[in-house]
């Protein structure tokens, strides 16, 4: 097998550089400014899950809140999931996709999130933290719609 000799050989491979890479918000308006790249008009961008089911993957969306190839930092700074790879070259590409398959481990959700198993472990707790809390407050909305219909109709009937 021929050894990988440049940095998009060696990530597409899976070996060079493998840590994602944050691009700071000066230096990313400072190069937007340099290629002064316009956003194509004439295409129409998904709106819903259903249309995005005609898009070719990888998904060229890269501004799209669930396409894995790059994140915004708090800080709007841009993090740079697969470093060495252009958004056409990610195998995995939307994170819908890979829950819509399902039976994924956490090893196999952190490859392909490039993190660790724990802390898929520490999201997913999280996110079913906020799920409970979501369904806790649906309950004390519609105890206290009870309450308050219990009270009308008390007050309809003294």
């Amino acid at each position: 097998m021929k050894k990988p000799r440049t940095e998009r050989e060696k990530a597409a491979v899976g070996q060079g550089n493998r840590k994602s890479r944050t691009i700071g918000l000066l230096t990313l308006q400072q190069e937007i400014a340099r290629t002064m790249t316009e956003y194509p008009t004439d295409i129409e961008r998904p709106k819903t899950r259903a249309d995005c089911a005609s898009v070719p993957r990888p998904c060229p969306w890269v501004s799209c809140r669930y396409n894995l190839y790059c994140d915004i930092t708090d800080f709007g700074g841009l993090t740079l999931n697969y470093p060495g790879l252009e958004p056409d070259e990610v195998e995995h590409s939307c994170a819908l996709d890979i829950a819509g398959e399902g039976g994924h481990s956490m090893e196999d959700i952190g490859r392909i999130l490039r993190t660790c198993r724990q802390m898929v472990w520490s999201v997913e707790k999280l996110a079913k933290a906020k799920v409970l809390a979501i369904e806790q407050r649906r309950k004390d909305r519609d105890e206290e719609n009870l309450i308050d219909q219990w009270k009308t109709h008390k007050k309809k009937h003294t």
